[in-house]
């Protein structure tokens, strides 16, 4: 599985870790918020998967502001989160998008051959 770091001012990815794929996201999240220089980074998006307490404090203790969106199934609201920021979002989506598809194309060219 990969997770990814994106700067919406560039669209560039500043970290990738790749974990099997049964590893959740917010397992691996500390480590990647650990990696990431957040001493310049205002915001911080992430999805639901990330929904943790424990993380949103890591981020807090940047001087970050974590807008992750908390899972149905919790207490909380989400009136935290600015829905328009979130929705740019889906620049790491695509990000993810194109990595499948050469991994595809990677992965069909594999099996021809072997």
């Amino acid at each position: 599985m990969l997770t990814f770091a994106v700067d919406f001012g560039n669209t560039n990815s500043i970290e990738i870790m790749i974990t099997n794929g049964t590893t959740h996201n917010v397992k691996v999240a500390p480590e990647l918020v650990t990696k990431l220089d957040l001493e310049e980074t205002e915001i911080l998006c992430a999805d639901k998967g990330y929904d943790s307490e424990p993380l949103r404090e890591q981020i807090r203790a940047t001087d970050t502001q974590a807008k992750i969106p908390r899972k149905s199934n919790t207490q909380s609201n989400n009136n935290h989160i600015d829905w328009n920021l979130y929705k740019i979002r889906h620049l790491v989506e695509n990000a993810f998008a194109r990595l499948k598809h050469f991994s595809i194309m990677f992965e069909e060219r594999v099996t021809k051959y072997f």
